[in-house]
């Protein structure tokens, strides 16, 4: 190809039967920014293309089109998806060939062995482009994902480059220059920087792990449950305000622990440690700590919330909170961090370090045996504050949440998934058992229920995933930050805090207003920008919301009252 010099920059090129699309990426990658190849198959190539190449499925010599400008190339490695008719695929190409007004000097000529190359009208070429950006025009996705090509493998961003601080860009470029992924690395819509790792960042891996690339707060993520028979006009102020104290009361926030462990809370970590055996370190500060028992069902700070909150349209009332793995999985992330930069490789990432280990390692596979447990922990104490929701929800109006299409999902986590992906250092589609790290993202397999939670004050949304390759099966896990903390306490009035909370049963405590909806992204455009990742379920708005925060002095272990539980149901 290099010898023929069949691609040039800004050429227009057509790419019959391209799945699974490592010539389409190869000529986009050869055309420069400035060109546009089109690609053809009756299989969909499902895994990303930079913004100059885009994918059709339909069936090659059935399309119709006149008055059009030419195409420069067109290229076909004779792949059988490209047409069902009984024909072969160099004599199909023949009538493109004869109704093409090419330039002089470019005959069709074959390359490559089965690389068939001719000019031709660029009819089919125009008439698909001009459908992609009257369609694009309508979604507002026309650059989506964007390509960032980098010393190792490429960054797939889903949010324009623009919008995203320098920082974060530095981080995920340092983590696709990196040994750590293979294929690509992506970032979802909510992108922004975080330590070491961007928080947004997904990517796979075959022979390591990097604890900071999974986050401090390992398993963090989000739990929502419907309940039965319940309206948002069957809750007064009263009955809101009531929720809110029993919440309060019942479920520790911030640094708080319960008093006394939760009765279930016991056989809830002997159930963990028989399906994921704990290290020798983390086993023996299970025995020890009693902080590891007490914290479970308490929500943390920062971030994290209690909510109760209706569904538009139908205004039926859940129940919806977001936490993590409380002090133990933030102590064993540093932990083995620490080791990795230790007896793993060292390696100083933007902001904050990217120290790996080898999976096939012994202190690899203790990192994984201890953030499997650490992940199921964090998923146990979503369950158990979400029992403590519903039972409160139950006592004050008589509704019983229905547990069976609850949704309890990880943003924080690694684990090991078939994936279908495009080397590019060798330019092989490939498809192998990975070790998928998202930091800061939902896992969006086809038909998989998610959580895409807003700012308090703005909602939140229940999505099914589309399976995308692109995102490596994932989608955003909120709106993302605009402003640190210190930024946003500094510049955000108490006044417009409170007036963007007006109407929603909640805690406008100064303390909090680093939180304050004018902290973060636009959720709904972020929704759009990937469109491609997910579809919207249910979108979800407050009525009552509660986070941790801490007050100087103030510190607390408990007093909290715990209320009735009947038959606590695992989520």
């Amino acid at each position: 190809m290099n010898r023929l010099k069949l691609f040039q920059p800004g050429h227009r090129v057509l790419d019959l039967g391209c799945w699974p699309g490592s010539w389409t990426l190869y000529a986009a990658r050869k055309i420069g920014p400035t060109g546009r190849v089109l690609g053809i198959d009756l299989k969909e190539v499902d895994f990303p293309l930079p913004q100059n190449a885009k994918t059709r499925v339909e069936d090659a010599f059935r399309f119709k089109g006149t008055k059009v400008p030419l195409l420069d190339v067109i290229i076909s490695d004779m792949a059988p998806k490209t047409t069902d008719q009984k024909v072969s695929l160099a004599t199909a190409t023949l009538p493109l060939h004869t109704v093409c007004r090419g330039r002089p000097g470019w005959p069709a000529v074959p390359a490559l062995g089965s690389l068939t190359a001719a000019l031709a009208s660029q009819r089919l070429w125009h008439r698909h482009w001009r459908r992609h950006r009257r369609t694009a025009r309508s979604t507002g996705s026309e650059t989506l994902p964007e390509f960032i090509e980098t010393k190792g493998v490429p960054v797939v961003l889903y949010s324009p480059r623009r919008e995203v601080e320098e920082q974060a860009l530095e981080q995920l470029i340092s983590l696709a220059e990196s040994p750590l992924p293979v294929g690509h690395v992506a970032a979802m819509p909510d992108v922004h920087l975080g330590k070491g790792v961007a928080i947004g960042a997904v990517f796979a891996s075959e022979k390591y792990v990097c604890p900071n690339a999974v986050g401090v707060d390992i398993g963090c993520g989000m739990c929502a449950v419907p309940v039965d028979g319940l309206y948002k006009q069957d809750l007064s102020e009263e009955k809101l305000r009531k929720l809110q104290s029993l919440i309060k009361e019942r479920i520790p926030t911030s640094f708080d622990s319960h008093p006394v462990q939760l009765s279930w809370a016991k056989g809830t970590l002997k159930d963990i440690s028989r399906e994921h055996h704990p290290t020798d370190y983390l086993a023996e500060r299970i025995d020890k700590e009693d902080r590891i028992a007490k914290q479970l069902g308490t929500l943390g700070g920062g971030n994290h919330f209690l909510e109760v909150v209706y569904a538009e349209g139908d205004e039926q009332v859940w129940c919806m909170l977001h936490s993590g793995s409380r002090n133990v999985g933030n102590t064993t992330a540093s932990f083995y961090d620490s080791i990795a930069g230790d007896r793993g490789r060292c390696l100083r990432g933007q902001h904050g370090s990217l120290n790996y280990l080898e999976i096939d390692s012994p202190d690899g596979q203790d990192y994984l045996k201890d953030m499997q447990w650490c992940q199921s922990y964090a998923k146990e104490n979503r369950s158990s504050m979400m029992n403590l929701m519903v039972s409160s929800v139950e006592e004050v109006t008589g509704k019983r949440a229905d547990m069976s299409r609850a949704v309890n999902a990880h943003h924080n986590f690694c684990q090991c998934e078939k994936c279908r992906f495009f080397d590019h250092r060798t330019g092989a589609v490939k498809e192998k058992n990975l070790w998928v790290t998202r930091k800061g993202a939902t896992s969006a397999r086809e038909g998989q229920y998610g959580i895409i939670p807003g700012s308090m004050g703005v909602g939140s949304y229940i999505v099914k995933g589309r399976g995308a390759r692109g995102s490596w099966q994932s989608c955003s896990h909120g709106a993302g930050r605009t402003m640190s903390r210190t930024r946003a306490k500094k510049e955000i009035p108490q006044e417009a805090f409170e007036a963007s909370m007006k109407g929603i049963i909640c805690d406008t405590n100064p303390a909090v207003r680093d939180e304050a909806p004018q902290a973060y992204k636009d959720l709904g455009q972020v929704l759009k920008n990937q469109a491609d990742l997910v579809e919207v379920e249910h979108r979800l708005l407050p009525l009552v919301n509660v986070k941790g925060f801490e007050e100087k002095g103030s510190f607390s272990t408990g007093g909290r009252k715990r209320g009735p539980i009947h038959d606590r149901i695992r989520i």
